[in-house]
């Protein structure tokens, strides 16, 4: 994709909802994880805040997905949304960047 095309992913509404969807599913895992984890503490005040407004991290995450240089070297956007375990493997992989 050229860099305007991974730009504008970021306005797609599909690309959104799975960006979304994988916080939340972030957030999950960090209600399920051990208080002994590292950075629990934190993980878990950036976990409520997400599961209180999902929506307003989107572009946060969505702009380390768009980073990703697995998903910039997709061909397309319908490329991207067909492989979504990238998306999930970012927002994960980004989570305590934000905490």
């Amino acid at each position: 994709m050229t860099s305007i095309q991974v730009m504008n992913m970021l306005k797609e509404p599909d690309f959104r909802s799975l960006v979304e969807y994988y916080c939340l599913r972030a957030a999950e895992d960090v209600f399920n994880e051990s208080t002994g984890a590292p950075n629990h503490a934190a993980r878990l005040a950036l976990a409520l805040q997400i599961a209180a407004n999902s929506p307003s991290f989107v572009d946060r995450f969505g702009r380390q997905c768009i980073l990703n240089a697995t998903i910039k070297a997709r061909a397309s956007v319908a490329e991207v949304l067909a492989n979504e375990s990238d998306i999930q493997f970012v927002v994960n992989s980004t989570y305590d960047r934000f905490i």
